[in-house]
């Protein structure tokens, strides 16, 4: 089960184009960015219920917490952009979820933080490239902020993951 999750999650992540137009970049990094933290919050909820640690019952509600302020902030960066933002879930995410959803207790916290941990490894690099490679100003600035938060949940991931092993 682990591995279809991993495999599941950086088909997704890795499906991210690298496109010639600047314009073609920013919708697909909000289109990315938006189902991603789209994503963490579901998943989020769904450690707060199904966890056995604290700990990832903790994380998850973190996760909750700050996708939903992240969305918030793509929404409003994507909107003075001229760009979509995405509304719910890509299958991907859909499918992942589904696969989450039948695990419970430690069993549940080991999949769960090993894709936290994935997850924001490409987190971090799609929005470095988004630092960089952005075209509207609004979208720099939300990849710069974002940067850092997502920075903070990668080592705390791998933390966490690492103590429910």
């Amino acid at each position: 089960m682990k591995h279809s999750i991993s495999v599941a999650l950086m088909f997704s992540l890795f499906a991210f184009p690298l496109v010639s137009s600047a314009q073609s970049f920013d919708q697909e990094f909000v289109e990315t960015a938006g189902q991603g933290s789209a994503a963490e919050v579901e998943f989020g909820r769904l450690a707060q219920e199904r966890a056995e640690s604290e700990e990832v019952k903790s994380f998850g509600n973190r996760m909750v917490q700050d996708h939903q302020m992240a969305l918030q902030d793509l929404k409003s960066a994507a909107s003075e952009a001229g760009v979509q933002a995405p509304s719910g879930l890509g299958a991907e995410h859909r499918s992942t979820k589904q696969r989450l959803s039948q695990l419970q207790g430690s069993e549940f916290d080991r999949e769960y933080m090993s894709l936290m941990v994935e997850d924001h490894h490409n987190d971090v690099e799609l929005f470095r490239q988004a630092d960089e490679l952005a075209e509207h100003e609004s979208l720099k600035a939300y990849a710069s902020k974002t940067l850092p938060v997502l920075q903070e949940h990668l080592q705390q991931a791998e933390k966490i993951s690492a103590a429910v092993r």
